[in-house]
């Protein structure tokens, strides 16, 4: 359930570095001795980062250029007075540089303070100067749904299904692009970059920006893929596939130009099993690629749900042990209603991240880790209210955490009575 750690967290790191460093300017200024070796190790940063400068652009120059211009850019300048790339963050080291000067010269200079913070603001400024989203970023009038898509979003709630944009985060703002369609409030299976789960990436096969080319896969009927929109120009259509996939899916709708087509095997939000079969985690992706149990029978996941807990389990009876409904859903809680002719085992087709409790008619009961990306539990016959709640054990210690810390500073900076006082 591990997710990749995105590269914003370099600037939580920054931040706590530029504290630390705060601190060490603190001590500096307020002990000369140490100023005059705060100052030679400033010019010799300074100096180092010119040179390494200087050996990108004469020493791997060429072999940049070659690089920028396979993808695209033809004329690529490494030299810092024609790249601001470089000669940005250069000039800023010499202006934070020439501040520290200036304080260390005159450390008890307010103005000489405020100068050297509106330079570190400015500093800061430039760290994400060349990032991406000066380039990309979306348009205020991209977090409103197109109207088009009104109709499907409808749908979508209404049958618990959810949606699958096969070009993922590239796709039109017409296809439902991740995570736009979280915003718009589309329930959607696919992802973009840190918010993608390890485990759907690995049973889905899907890019880190949602791109997806294996969605005839059964694998997406196991988790709730009821709508897949195709681009302009896509050569897949329904009468195409073939075999089992030829009355599998069907042309519903088209939004300009791009293709909704609909999967008729896909599984409900919600359902109940008779037999629950334990297997390792590896194990439980080997079935969901193989579609075969250990035993050699064909996988069914509307009779047969893989945990990841040593508890087997088999109903006895040959109708479906019940229904399940759910009767209330937000972001936090699910409330399904189940209608058991007997004891079974109750799926949600919902990602099983860590934090997710649930309660049976009012009592506790455990979550288990089903088909690889889903939660279940187990469930008396008769009727019975589930009631998922995401209650993450990490935010409560955090809180914990956090208040002892402020308990800690205010403890610190009460003032003291002095001995002689």
């Amino acid at each position: 359930n591990l997710f990749r750690a995105p590269a914003r967290f370099v600037l939580v790191f920054g931040l706590a570095v530029a504290v630390l460093a705060g601190c060490g300017l603190h001590v500096v200024l307020t002990r000369p001795q140490y100023r005059e070796r705060f100052a030679r190790i400033c010019v010799l940063t300074l100096t180092g980062l010119f040179i390494v400068a200087l050996l990108i652009s004469f020493v791997f120059g060429p072999q940049i250029q070659d690089m920028a211009a396979s993808k695209g850019i033809p004329e690529l300048s490494l030299r810092p007075w024609e790249n601001l790339s470089i000669g940005i963050p250069l000039l800023s080291a010499m202006m934070i540089t020439a501040l520290l000067g200036i304080l260390l010269r005159t450390s008890k200079s307010r103005m000489a303070r405020i100068g050297l913070l509106f330079g570190v603001v400015a500093d800061l400024g430039t760290v994400a100067f060349f990032a991406e989203w000066r380039y990309s970023s979306p348009h205020s009038s991209d977090f409103e749904m197109p109207p088009a898509l009104a109709k499907e979003r409808d749908y979508l709630r209404g049958m618990n299904g959810r949606w699958l944009p096969e070009q993922g985060f590239q796709g039109r703002l017409i296809e439902a692009p991740p995570d736009l369609s979280r915003i718009w409030g589309m329930p959607s299976v696919s992802k973009y970059g840190p918010l993608l789960p390890t485990r759907i990436h690995e049973l889905l096969g899907m890019e880190v920006t949602g791109f997806t080319v294996q969605w005839t896969d059964p694998a997406f009927d196991l988790v709730g893929v009821r709508y897949v929109v195709l681009p302009p120009g896509s050569l897949k259509r329904p009468e195409q596939l073939g075999g089992e996939d030829a009355g599998r899916w069907r042309l519903v709708d088209e939004l300009q130009g791009s293709r909704v087509l609909e999967n008729l095997h896909a599984m409900p939000r919600t359902w109940l099993v008779d037999e629950t079969i334990p297997l390792p985690p590896e194990k439980v992706l080997q079935v969901l690629r193989t579609w075969q149990l250990p035993d050699g029978r064909k996988y069914d996941p509307a009779v047969t749900a893989l945990i990841e807990s040593p508890l087997p389990f088999r109903g006895i009876g040959n109708q479906r042990p019940g229904r399940a409904d759910i009767i209330a859903a937000t972001n936090t809680r699910v409330n399904i209603r189940v209608q058991a002719e007997r004891p079974a085992f109750l799926v949600l087709a919902d990602f099983d991240y860590p934090g997710w409790q649930c309660s049976v008619n009012g009592q506790k009961t455990p979550v288990y880790s089903t088909n690889y990306v889903q939660r279940g539990v187990f469930v008396p016959a008769g009727t019975s209210i589930v009631e998922f709640r995401f209650r993450p054990a990490s935010v409560y210690t955090g809180a914990g955490i956090s208040f002892a810390t402020l308990l800690f500073l205010a403890w610190l900076c009460a003032p003291r009575r002095s001995p002689s006082g």
